[in-house]
């Protein structure tokens, strides 16, 4: 019992096999142990995610832009549902889209140049009839391009998801894997439910073995080693607490590690009833939350509605007025009371989404909305001028340590671009430049560290 291999330090090499046997450990336990060697250096660091919330016409920016100094501000209404979550949240004010010319309506275009930073491809695919006929993009998008990093170990490399998106056109489209590549957005949530879990998949049925075992193995050994410490000498006695520390840490990871089990969102509704929106988005977001949790994808994107004049209005807010025309209404319209509702229920769903991940612990200790970043933005910043100048960018979560909440930076006349560059750094990609509308190089000062 005091040989040398007894006093290595249980850090360095010590085999708790050799150990838990040489203090007699039942041999009904003993051929368990492995499992428990395999997950004892502690749990792995959770992988980063990336997710893309887009909702469509811009914002209303006396209700959007914050008052206040970068780390001393008040958050106006279509923000004020992040207040809970402020030490993870961002505003990035300032940054515009440096397009190299219109092709197509504003709102057409501006889903795939937001995301791509690049120019639509010639061709006559679309023909808006006011404007140059065109095809689709010419490159990736961001979150396409974050997936091809960290998107490779996992059961989809992306998961595109959509609430009142329409069909295959520009305006419902924010996605793209590469030229001509649309990613459209699947917008019906029990098809998305029925397609990842209807029935668990075998990884997910032999992860949740895998766990069921060693927290077996846990509560057989703990007992027995309870037992051993009144007949051992000191030392020994000393590894043995270090052991039952070390298994109940293991204990709480696998414990704490978030269960495949699949989400409850309720029975199906039917998707092309507006006044179901509400139920919808919560759905499809829950759902986003558990298949990032699972690991099934480490990138998200989901898009409400299409960046075109849909004709609908927002039944399920009380809001019987078109987004899109309204938005060309002037400032003193009564219009604008209503559609101010309409962005501030849109602030309201990126604070449940983040809200959500914040309630999912990793095995770590840590939450998925500190592992992720969720940005959150629009087609164009203001509908009634088409705007592409200072565009609305929320940054929401950690990053993985990456983003450091709590700011209200400003960067006015930047190009977007160097936004896309530091989401790419921040996800281990070292780029000084993204896409075809990219007029210098680098990331925004500060943004990522």
């Amino acid at each position: 019992m005091k040989g040398t291999a007894m006093r290595r330090p249980m850090n360095r090499g010590f085999s708790r096999r050799h150990f838990l046997a040489g203090l007699g450990v039942s041999a009904a336990v003993a051929p368990f142990v492995p499992l428990l060697e395999s997950a004892a250096g502690g749990p792995e660091k959770p992988a980063k995610r990336f997710v893309v919330f887009y909702h469509p016409h811009g914002v209303m920016r006396q209700h959007w832009l914050p008052t206040g100094t970068a780390t001393n501000f008040t958050l106006p209404s279509i923000l004020e549902p992040l207040e809970p979550l402020r030490n993870r949240l961002v505003v990035v004010d300032g940054l515009d889209v440096k397009h190299t010319g219109i092709a197509g309506g504003p709102h057409t275009v501006g889903p795939a140049w937001v995301l791509t930073a690049s120019p639509m491809l010639e061709g006559n695919d679309f023909d808006h009839g006011c404007c140059p006929a065109h095809g689709w993009n010419s490159a990736p998008s961001i979150d396409q391009v974050i997936a091809n990093h960290i998107g490779q170990d996992t059961a989809y490399r992306s998961i595109e998801l959509g609430v009142a998106t329409g069909g295959k056109h520009l305006g419902s489209c924010i996605s793209y894997a590469g030229p001509e590549q649309p990613l459209l957005p699947v917008p019906d949530p029990q098809e998305v439910f029925d397609w990842h879990f209807a029935a668990a998949s075998e990884d997910d049925l032999a992860l949740e073995k895998r766990k069921a075992q060693r927290l077996g193995v846990i509560d057989a050994v703990k007992p027995e080693l309870d037992a051993l410490q009144s007949k051992v000498n000191h030392d020994d006695r000393v590894k043995i607490e270090r052991h039952l520390d070390a298994l109940s840490d293991m204990q709480a990871q696998l414990e704490s590690t978030h269960s495949c089990a699949p989400p409850d969102i309720g029975p199906a509704v039917d998707i092309k009833n507006r006044a179901n929106d509400g139920i919808v988005s919560t759905q499809q977001l829950d759902l986003m939350v558990a298949l990032l949790a699972c690991g099934r994808t480490n990138v998200a994107s989901i898009m409400h509605r299409h960046a075109e004049n849909d004709g609908a209005a927002y039944p399920h807010l009380d809001v019987n007025v078109e987004h899109h025309i309204n938005t060309h209404a002037v400032a003193s319209d009564p219009v604008w009371n209503e559609l101010r509702s309409v962005y501030e229920w849109y602030g309201s769903q990126v604070a449940y989404l983040a809200d959500q991940m914040s309630k999912v612990i990793e095995p770590d200790g840590s939450t998925l909305l500190d592992n992720t970043i969720i940005l959150w933005s629009s087609e164009i910043s203001s509908g009634r001028d088409h705007s592409f100048a200072s565009m609305p960018f929320v940054l929401v979560g950690g990053g993985g340590g990456s983003l450091k909440g709590n700011r209200f930076l400003q960067f006015p006349g930047q190009n977007h671009c160097r936004l896309l560059v530091s989401l790419c750094n921040a996800y281990g990609l070292d780029v000084d430049a993204f896409g075809g509308f990219d007029d210098g190089t680098g990331a925004l000062p500060g943004l990522i560290g």
